[in-house]
């Protein structure tokens, strides 16, 4: 165990950590909770996320929370290595989260020797932990801010909690060989809970909904899909390996298993198909039918009368309220605290469009894409799941609890992403760990039954396979990206149009349409704190105040819009303002690559500083520019008599 832990550390140590801050600020995500993060702790605001002085409720606090302690250790303001550091931390807590899960959950064939489980469970274990730790889209996220690398080790806790619970109540025997004892785990269901609150105050309801499907799912998928559920008491062995015989095809509740799957093809075509518009659309609706049918047609035999039972028994031994609950009563509470200080209809107002937001029930593209990003995301492992998925159908080995486990989370997870999310592949990233284990299972299982000669050559393709995709993303994120793609972040603009030849007053700085978090990062970092203007006494940090009417919606900026003609009024009372806007583009003609060309004819003289091609928004396919405004002589006065917000 100790060498698989110094191999994994080290795995995440170059993935992760190398080169934490060689390229700046690159995504939207990013900046925005560092912004958040920072301002929290300068204002000693523990309870409500702010922007600009304004809520910012778009999610819970824990990730600002995590930032906030790290710069406060380090005695200093939040700043982007607190950020990178945090999101390194969390991703390898959740690789480790998923070895120690795997050793538990991964459990071996009934049929092999209890002498040799541990042994079997250890690969298994190592291998999804492997093959989590160099995945794409896990790596990804431990190296771009976002919060949702958060959850993988809150999740894989939680779940590992309720099934340990759980397999007391089956009275399943140890790996090492130990006596069963059917009993009540309190201290995993407590450790559960405590996973579970943490969970819902980084990402909320659908952390929730990954935990409750994962673990309390398996339970009732295990107590639908057995012969005669397992009683509280431990069972003979005899007795043991024929309730969990698969059910056969004369077992009674088979119409159960049709008429469900019936039922959820029919839901999800009947909220689909309304949204079809192209060949996506209708591939991904087939998709959700299918999904919607498997799930449905899988537990409906949980209707049984003597399975439902069994279902309740195994809930009255893992204790959701215990797990749950809590989550739910903290996250309520917080909700309460931050209604308490705010005003409660801007609360609604967040609650209504995060919801709007991020909840698409049945719509057909998400299906595609999740399914997409799960076919690649874990690397080795999504082929390993895959293929042990297949396995599983093929042979039909009887089931342990444990697989049960991972069937529920990983295809359960990824269902309800595609069915009732917006088909962000970051969002599933509580899922990827389930997959992970499903392909160490592939793993052990094939080193198991394959002759010494293949099993050594599959494993030293995996070895080879972990080494190359760990020295690649060190090569990447480490290196390589900062050389070739730093016009992704607007560190080097912004530190060319603060050179201070230039002039530029970083308090009369704005953004016409387009609102980057990053580009008031280090604006802030190139005003010194002796410079900074104060209000009440108080340092006031510069901010990139937004103009026009195509921008980012103001409670994400925590600013109110200017229109141009209150632009202009400012120029005219305190001079000349530096305003920040996308390039115009040779052959675009859209209002946003004419920003230049509308400021010009709102009245405006614009001269453009140094910096055009060092950032570039949208992967690098909008090039940013600074210019100088000024007004142009003879211009008529401006229509907005309201007072300027920087004048306050």
């Amino acid at each position: 165990m100790r060498k698989h832990l110094i191999i994994l550390t080290a795995i995440c140590a170059l993935s992760y950590a190398l080169g934490l801050t060689s390229i700046g600020v690159t995504s939207w995500h990013e900046g925005q909770r560092l912004l958040v993060a920072r301002e929290m702790l300068d204002a000693g605001e523990w309870i409500v996320p702010t922007i600009n002085g304004h809520p910012y409720l778009a999610k819970p606090p824990l990730f600002y929370w995590v930032q906030m302690a790290i710069a406060s250790i380090r005695g200093a303001s939040v700043t982007l290595l607190d950020t990178r550091l945090a999101i390194a931390l969390l991703a390898w807590l959740g690789v480790i989260a998923t070895y120690f899960a795997a050793r538990d959950i991964c459990q071996p064939p009934a049929t092999l020797a209890p002498q040799r489980a541990s042994a079997w469970s250890g690969t298994a274990a190592f291998w999804a932990a492997a093959m989590l730790a160099t995945s794409l889209r896990h790596t990804r996220a431990a190296r771009v801010g976002e919060l949702d690398i958060v959850l993988p080790a809150l999740v894989t806790t939680a779940i590992w909690m309720v099934f340990r619970a759980w397999r007391c109540h089956l009275g399943e025997p140890h790996q090492s060989g130990a006596p069963a004892r059917a009993r009540i785990d309190w201290l995993s269901c407590a450790v559960g809970g405590l996973a579970a609150t943490l969970a819902g105050l980084t990402k909320g309801p659908p952390a929730l909904a990954v935990i409750a499907i994962g673990s309390y799912g398996a339970i009732m998928l295990h107590a639908a899909r057995t012969r005669a559920p397992l009683r509280l008491r431990v069972q003979p062995p005899f007795v043991r390996e024929r309730d969990e015989t698969p059910i056969a095809p004369a077992d009674p509740s088979r119409p159960l298993t049709i008429a469900g799957a019936i039922l959820g093809a029919a839901i999800a075509l009947a909220f689909s198909i309304p949204q079809i518009e192209s060949s996506k659309d209708a591939t991904g609706a087939a998709l959700g039918a299918a999904m919607a049918a498997t799930i449905l047609g899988a537990i409906a035999p949980i209707l049984a009368p003597t399975r439902a039972r069994g279902f309740l028994a195994a809930l009255s031994r893992t204790h959701p309220l215990l797990v749950l609950a809590p989550a739910v009563l903290v996250l309520y509470l917080w909700v309460r605290a931050v209604e308490a200080r705010i005003d409660p209809n801007l609360l609604d107002a967040w609650a209504g469009e995060e919801v709007e937001d991020n909840l698409r029930p049945f719509r057909p593209a998400s299906s595609v894409s999740i399914l997409e990003s799960a076919s690649f995301a874990v690397g080795l492992g999504s082929l390993g799941a895959f293929a042990t998925l297949a396995w599983l159908v093929w042979v039909r080995p009887r089931l342990r609890p444990g697989w049960f486990v991972l069937l529920a989370w990983a295809l359960g997870g990824i269902a309800l992403f595609s069915l009732f999310g917006k088909g962000l592949g970051r969002y599933a990233l509580p899922v990827w760990p389930a997959l992970a284990m499903l392909g160490g299972i592939g793993v052990a299982e094939v080193s198991r039954l394959a002759s010494h000669r293949v099993a050594l050559n599959i494993r030293r393709v995996l070895i080879v396979g972990i080494a190359l995709l760990t020295l690649a993303h060190a090569a990447w994120y480490g290196l390589a990206r900062a050389l070739l793609y730093a016009h992704r972040s607007p560190r080097d603009f912004v530190h060319t149009i603060m050179d201070p030849a230039l002039g530029v007053d970083p308090y009369r700085v704005f953004v016409f349409e387009l609102y980057d978090p990053g580009i008031q990062y280090y604006l802030d970092a190139h005003t010194p704190v002796d410079a900074r203007q104060t209000r009440a006494g108080a340092p006031r940090r510069p901010h990139t105040q937004p103009v026009g009417d195509i921008v980012t919606r103001d409670n994400l900026t925590g600013l109110p819009t200017w229109s141009l003609a209150r632009l202009r009024r400012s120029i005219e009372r305190r001079g000349p303002a530096t305003i920040i806007l996308r390039a115009p583009r040779e052959g675009d003609t859209s209002d946003r690559s004419r920003a230049l060309e509308r400021l010009a004819l709102g009245g405006l003289v614009l001269t453009e500083l140094p910096g055009r091609g060092l950032y570039a928004l949208y992967a690098g396919d909008s090039p940013i520019m600074a210019v100088r405004a000024t007004l142009a002589p003879g211009a008529p006065p401006p229509g907005d008599a309201g007072q300027d917000e920087d004048e306050d």
